[in-house]
């Protein structure tokens, strides 16, 4: 490792001087404290307007929510077009773009994995797209417990499911996804 003397020759001085100055400021006689009163507004509490400052913080929470989904559909929309030219042209380059696509949509997507089971517009056991977007097409619960729910899922009826494997599995997948067997 060279030393560059040059370079040595600012930054000595410079920290000297910072030493130095930090050495005088600490030193120095501390402010004098005023003498007058402070206002009596000053010793107010604050008044708060508790009903502005909910909608302010449900709108702040909603920006960030939408900001999320946004960002996930669009890396999704991403992936999508990598899959297409994959399918298009299967090489080694449309294929590690794909995978990539895929790395990036699924950091994004599991971002807004908070905001499930809100029986919101995404888990909405009607029309919501949780099935057709998160890894399994079936919510958890069908299978194992939940918090809230312990004794939820197939893992819970032992009788009627004494052994749990891939079989009871896929079986689970094709009558418990989104518009049951017809939609796989």
């Amino acid at each position: 490792m060279q030393l560059n003397l040059r370079r040595a020759w600012i930054t000595i001085p410079g920290l000297t001087l910072c030493l130095a100055l930090g050495a005088i400021a600490c030193a120095s006689e501390p402010a004098a404290a005023p003498a007058a009163d402070p206002p009596a507004a000053m010793m107010e509490e604050p008044k708060v307007d508790v009903n502005a400052l909910k909608v302010e913080v449900v709108a702040h929470y909603a920006n960030g929510v939408h900001g999320l989904y946004a960002q996930s559909l669009a890396s999704a929309k991403i992936m999508d077009t990598a899959i297409d030219a994959f399918i298009a042209d299967p090489n080694p380059a449309s294929l590690e773009a794909a995978k990539r696509a895929w790395l990036r949509a699924r950091d994004d997507y599991g971002l807004t994995e908070v905001f499930r089971f809100y029986g919101g517009p995404i888990d909405n056991e009607e029309d919501g797209p949780e099935g057709l977007i998160n890894a399994w097409p079936m919510d958890e619960s069908y299978i194992d417990y939940v918090d809230g729910n312990p004794t939820a899922g197939i893992i819970n009826m032992p009788d009627e499911y004494p052994t749990i494997d891939a079989d009871l599995i896929i079986t689970g997948v094709v009558l418990y996804s989104p518009g049951g067997p017809t939609a796989l």
